[in-house]
């Protein structure tokens, strides 16, 4: 840490005597008074296939607080610019820093970069492809990807490796202080000795026939491993027991000057349409470790091939219209289902489920309509199709929509048996409150209340057909307003009868 405080201090006073001498005024940094994050790097993957291979390096904490001269940089004018930084993948030498003198040129270069790209602040960097991330504490962030193959990156010479380093500007021998050794990082990376091919020979409602080889498979080995997997899954392989989505055996693939091929069955139950596989090969008699494996490639399968396994996607449509209606209204479900790469219509069954209640139908043309049968409840109400495919070509599928169903206004009915009682006599009202709608909901049960004007005579409970013949309390000589109301329900307002008159004399 002492060592990078004094080299930091030295590279400052070094930089800023170069542009008093220019005549050019330094600009303050900053980030030299404060200790800066340790630059780290982290790749997405270690070991790539040789053929090609995606890999992305991730990078944090870099120092940015260097301050360079901008003609190196293809800026118009001399001011202040920071430097940047290379990221490269290719291979090194255990001298390759360029702080402490390795070079890529010459007759023994200490480093070779393959595909390579410049990070720095674009806006004060003429000659930036790639703009860093500046982060709180003034150091920066990156993220490269880039598509790596094992010829790009040439032979390896004796004594050096494959790796993604990192190192600042490109030095000379007469401006050694453009390097930054904060900045230089590395981390291995290896290639799969072996090259692995595959495709998918066959497809069918029971799976795919998966053919695959592999060269360059090390000397000496007679025999090993191949398997489809879930990409990225080798951590589960630990044996030939193992839960493999499709296994190379009986018998296992033979390799003979380093080369095998195989064939194998992956059946439709442990595939899913929606996952990536991969081919491995590995080691025999062994777990599928990063030590083991021989090789790897993506199993490409294609749109049509997945139809012939689980038939073609199709989309499943539920609509109402309008989509809010009242309690106890007839309403139609309108279900249509589209295949997704065919004008062909789907054929089989729909079901539609609301409200806790089926209905099924069978699809004509690719639609079905269907009839409710049976009051829905108030509320934002769930609506889900499901459709089953008659055939292997059209895979089922899944739709849902939401309907809202309002409370019903009940109709009231109150009829008085007489309109003139004496003071001694029981008047008695006939009610009958019946429901809007043709799905036969009845008021069962209702209560309601009867009323003499504003005041309440009696609370009764309608019969289970939404009736009632009521018994009125013995009332006072006089003119008296008589009406009843059923009370609210959970699916159904509160409604008031129109007004009695009903006579009481002595």
């Amino acid at each position: 840490m002492i060592a990078q405080k004094k080299m930091r201090s030295l590279l400052a006073t070094a930089t800023a005597a170069l542009l008093v001498a220019s005549g050019a005024a330094l600009a303050p940094t900053a980030a030299l008074a404060a200790e800066p994050a340790t630059p780290t790097i982290e790749l997405s993957k270690t070991q790539l296939k040789p053929e090609g291979d995606t890999l992305t390096v991730t990078g944090s904490g870099f120092d940015t607080s260097f301050v360079g001269i901008p003609g190196y940089y293809g800026c118009p004018s001399f001011a202040t610019a920071p430097k940047g930084f290379y990221v490269q993948v290719g291979w090194i030498k255990d001298t390759w820093k360029p702080s402490e003198g390795g070079v890529s040129t010459g007759a023994t270069p200490d480093r070779k970069g393959g595909p390579n790209t410049w990070f720095a602040d674009g806006d004060l960097n003429c000659r930036a492809p790639s703009t860093w991330t500046i982060e709180a504490d003034g150091t920066a962030s990156f993220e490269y990807t880039v598509e790596v193959t094992k010829a790009a990156l040439g032979v390896l010479p004796e004594g050096a490796r494959y790796a993604v380093f990192t190192h600042g500007g490109a030095g000379t021998s007469d401006q050694p202080l453009t390097q930054q050794p904060v900045n230089e990082l590395s981390t291995d990376i290896s290639f799969y000795p072996a090259t692995v091919t595959g495709s998918v020979a066959d497809s069918s409602p029971a799976g795919l026939t998966v053919s695959g080889a592999a060269t360059g498979i090390p000397a000496g080995i007679t025999g090993a491993y191949a398997a489809v997997i879930e990409e990225g899954d080798e951590a589960s392989l630990t044996d030939p027991d193992s839960e493999y989505i499709a296994f190379a055996f009986p018998p296992f693939p033979a390799v003979t000057d380093g080369a095998t091929s195989f064939t194998m069955t992956a059946d439709a139950a442990k595939l899913d349409r929606n996952k990536r596989y991969e081919i491995l090969v590995w080691k025999q008699h062994a777990a599928a470790t990063p030590e083991n494996i021989y090789g790897r490639i993506a199993l490409d399968v294609s749109e049509e091939q997945w139809d012939d396994v689980f038939g073609m996607p199709t989309t499943t449509t539920v609509k109402f219209s309008p989509s809010t209606f009242s309690y106890n209204v007839k309403k139609t479900a309108t279900v249509t289902v589209k295949a997704e790469r065919s004008d062909e219509h789907p054929t089989g069954a729909v079901r539609v489920k609301i409200n806790g209640k089926n209905y099924d139908a069978t699809l004509a043309n690719g639609k079905a309509a269907i009839q409710l049968s049976t009051p829905v409840n108030k509320g934002t109400r769930a609506v889900n199709a499901t459709f089953t495919s008659d055939s292997a070509e059209f895979a089922g599928s899944k739709g849902s929509t939401t309907v809202v169903v309002t409370k019903a206004t009940p109709k009231v009915s109150a009829k008085l048996a007489k309109s003139k009682v004496t003071t001694k006599q029981n008047g008695k009202i006939k009610v009958a409150v019946t429901i809007p709608g043709s799905l036969k909901a009845k008021a069962a049960n209702f209560k309601v209340k009867l009323y003499d004007g504003k005041k309440v005579l009696r609370t009764v409970t309608l019969s289970k057909s939404g009736t009632g013949n009521v018994t009125i309390p013995k009332l006072k000589k006089g003119t008296h307003k008589i009406k009843v109301t059923v009370l609210s329900t959970t699916n159904t307002n509160s409604k008031s009868s129109v007004t009695r008159t009903l006579k009481v004399v002595s």
